[in-house]
Parts: C-alpha cells; sequence; structure tokens
C-alpha cells in the first residue's frame, strides 16, 4: 500500500493538538492554563483514531498475530503509566476529601 501524504499531515496536526492539550493542565493543582486552547485542540485523539481506523480497514488481509502483539503492547503501556500516575499523585499531590487530606 502506497504512503498516503494527507494522513501524515492529518497526524502531524494531531501531534500538535496533542502537545497543545497536554500542556495546558497544570500537574500540581490541575487547573487549565488556558481553557480556549485546552477545548479547542481537543480533536487530537479522535482525530488519531480516525486514521489508524482508515489505515487498518484498508489492509488486504487480517493478521491475528501482529494485532494481538499491538493490543498488549498498548495494555503494558497502560498499566506502566497507570501505575507512574498513581504514584505521582499519592507521593506529591495531596487531595481533600470532606475536609481530610488524603
Amino acid at each position: 500500500m502506497k504512503r498516503d501524504l494527507s494522513l501524515d499531515l492529518l497526524k502531524i496536526i494531531a501531534i500538535f493538538a496533542v502537545v497543545a492539550v497536554h500542556t495546558q493542565r497544570c500537574l500540581a493543582t490541575g487547573e487549565l492554563y488556558n481553557p480556549v486552547v485546552y477545548y479547542f485542540f481537543r480533536f487530537a485523539m479522535p482525530l488519531f483514531v480516525m486514521c489508524n481506523g482508515y489505515l487498518i480497514l484498508n489492509k488486504d488481509h487480517f493478521d491475528f498475530k501482529y494485532y494481538k502483539k499491538k493490543i498488549l503492547r498498548i495494555i503494558v503501556l497502560l498499566v506502566i503509566w497507570g501505575v507512574v500516575t498513581f504514584a505521582y499523585q499519592f507521593f506529591f499531590v495531596s487531595y481533600t476529601l470532606g475536609g481530610i487530606t488524603l
């Protein structure tokens, strides 16, 4: 299958939008620096999903081993980042719940 440059351009736009979304929230307080930018660039993840769905649906054959490998990698990354995020929030971010600081 020949490379589609328009899909590459859409992915580049989505990459910049993801960076814009992730840099608009303060990690310590959770407050938005610029809500307009944050909500304007929220199209990034659906754009990635649509581009990759288009590429998957245009394949001639379905290779179960390939998709199994990809799904397992995604699950491993989700678990690793979930642990890192939990550890960060547990050790560095305090929450209040009903007047009790957690």
